[in-house]
């Protein structure tokens, strides 16, 4: 051991790897993640005020519930910005498409499945392209 203590943890250390490159998945893997986010309406509120979303789904509650939802919608956005929060220690600098409708209070775990996401975002890319045309 050296006197300089600093010294002799950098001389020791080895590289550790930390999560997966694009290589590392297969269809099928599902990540389970150890722990969560729970959005509240304070979340979506503010979340769809500073970044200028006023979808009156995301923050008007009569306006939500009749067109069909039981609650405020929790903004696409702010929920793709949680599960990709969620999920970088385990998928690194992947992107992952969550399209799912979330509501406000309720616990988002990210538990998603590749191929589930990738079919998921396919099927919205043909609802989106056909309502294009």
């Amino acid at each position: 051991m050296t006197a300089d203590p600093v010294a002799d943890l950098k001389a020791r250390a080895k590289p550790w790897p930390h999560g997966n490159r694009f290589e590392d998945f297969t269809v099928g893997r599902v990540f389970r993640h150890h722990w969560g986010r729970t959005l509240t309406a304070g979340d979506n509120t503010l979340f769809a005020t500073l970044t200028l979303h006023y979808n009156p789904l995301y923050t008007n509650l009569d306006y939500a519930r009749a067109h069909g939802y039981a609650d405020l919608v929790v903004c696409p956005l702010l929920l793709f910005n949680t599960v990709f929060g969620l999920t970088v220690e385990d998928l690194s600098e992947d992107t992952l498409e969550a399209l799912v409708t979330a509501y406000g209070g309720s616990p988002n775990t990210a538990n998603l499945a590749r191929e589930d996401a990738i079919a998921r975002f396919s099927e919205f890319q043909k609802a989106h392209n056909s309502e294009k045309r």
